[in-house]
């Protein structure tokens, strides 16, 4: 048994849904809708069900009719801890896209916390910077030098 990776799309039209507790609760009744659907349906199925998802999302993103913001977490993956025979990884990332809007949420080496890897337009970056708020939760970010 595997692990399906399903796109779940959450839409808000008024500011009280992008406020965050309206929106995570929205996020996770949405992915329980999808659990469901998933643990109900043929696992023949499963593979084209989440094509079918990911074309409706890209159909979306093409139109360019609203700003989309892609979120995706690969935590608990256990990534850090695969050894090829050379030892295990000092960092785990993705390969870098062009794609706006995009946050990518990973476990820290450690184990003691989350890095994210964020893409936004140059403004909204510049904004995303400067936000006490989410600074309050922020850690810089130290590279080694060895």
């Amino acid at each position: 048994m595997g692990n399906a990776t399903c796109i779940i799309l959450t839409t808000t039209m008024t500011e009280d849904e992008v406020k965050l507790p309206n929106f995570v609760a929205q996020l996770q009744k949405d992915n329980q809708q999808l659990r469901g659907k998933l643990k109900d349906m043929n696992k023949d199925m499963i593979p084209l069900y989440t094509l079918e998802l990911a074309k409706n999302a890209m159909n979306i993103i093409e139109k360019d009719t609203c700003d989309v913001y892609l979120c995706s977490g690969m935590s608990n993956t256990g990534l850090h801890k695969i050894d090829f025979g050379w030892g295990r990884p000092v960092r785990v990332t993705l390969a870098t896209h062009p794609m706006k809007n995009n946050f990518m949420f990973m476990d820290e080496p450690s184990g003691d916390g989350i890095n994210v890897l964020i893409t936004l337009t140059k403004d909204d970056m510049l904004n995303f910077q400067n936000n006490k708020e989410l600074l309050q939760f922020a850690s810089p970010v130290v590279e080694s030098t060895k």
